[in-house]
């Protein structure tokens, strides 16, 4: 491991809560791969 950046956390927790605000399965899924995609444009998971 390189870096620690908590891509897969911002993903699920992007989908979460998509998905309990009643979007379908691709719009969470799509809001999820968003949130992971800006946490890992930054280095270190702090």
């Amino acid at each position: 491991v390189i870096d620690t950046m908590g891509a897969g956390d911002s993903f699920i927790a992007g989908f979460l809560c998509g998905w309990s605000a009643g979007m379908t399965l691709p719009q969470a899924m799509a809001q999820g791969t968003a949130c992971a995609a800006k946490t890992i444009q930054y280095h270190g998971a702090w």
